[in-house]
């Protein structure tokens, strides 16, 4: 297992993880967004990790967003 996918598991885990805080979904979010930039640059845009950490960091945004919201 690569260190990218390591790091795109760990933020997935942190964000979904019972008891997380919004502060906890939002740090996985930050470094999910750091992981895929990484991911893309090194291994391109087409690559199964950077495509893979593409899709985990919009669900961890949808998440987040849907927490945040009033009301939630």
């Amino acid at each position: 297992m690569s260190v990218v996918a390591v790091y795109i598991s760990m933020a997935s885990f942190w964000s979904k993880s019972y008891g997380a805080t919004l502060n906890d979904r939002r740090e996985a979010v930050n470094e999910l967004e750091n992981t895929n930039q990484i991911a893309r640059r090194v291994l391109g845009d087409a690559h199964p990790i950077a495509i893979g950490s593409g899709s985990h960091l919009r669900n961890l945004r949808e998440d987040l967003r849907a927490r945040e919201a009033p009301g939630s």
